[in-house]
């Protein structure tokens, strides 16, 4: 059986200016099986996807240096990024910033406030050859027998 240490997560770059957000973007990133690094910047995000090479990035539009945008169309200048996933979330709802989003390069754009699970369903969609490790199931710590339950089964 592997251990923790064999199984090698995709790693995901999460740079929101809002820690908190990151914070919890990032824990249900974890809990989901991907590894994380955040930031809060975009001149940082620059630097570490140079240096990790993310399989897949989670970027607000409004970052405290550059925008969000013109990080995607950076990255999607370059050979090695045009195809890493990047989902850009961002408190703006208007129609016309999503479109923008998108055509820079983006692949979704998740208005804020969303649930955290969203944003790791929409990984899993743009990035399903990414071998992810399973999440920890907790058993069902009280299992709850019915007595002669075959019984009601096979009267109904």
């Amino acid at each position: 059986m592997p251990t923790d240490s064999s199984i090698v997560r995709p790693l995901v770059l999460v740079a929101d200016p809002d820690v908190e957000y990151a914070a919890l973007i990032s824990r249900q990133l974890e809990w989901a099986g991907y590894g994380v690094i955040a930031t809060d910047n975009g001149t940082e995000a620059r630097e570490l996807i140079e240096e990790k090479r993310p399989d897949a990035l989670v970027l607000e539009a409004n970052l405290r240096d550059i925008t969000g945008y013109e990080l995607v169309r950076e990255l999607r200048e370059e050979a090695h990024n045009r195809l890493m996933p990047i989902v850009m979330i961002s408190a703006r709802a208007g129609k016309l910033d999503r479109d923008f989003a998108i055509t820079v390069g983006a692949d979704e754009y998740i208005k804020k406030p969303f649930p955290c699970a969203t944003v790791v369903a929409r990984l899993t969609l743009l990035t399903p050859s990414l071998p992810i490790a399973q999440p920890i199931v907790r058993p069902r710590t009280r299992t709850r027998i019915v007595p002669y339950a075959h019984r009601l089964a096979a009267a109904s």
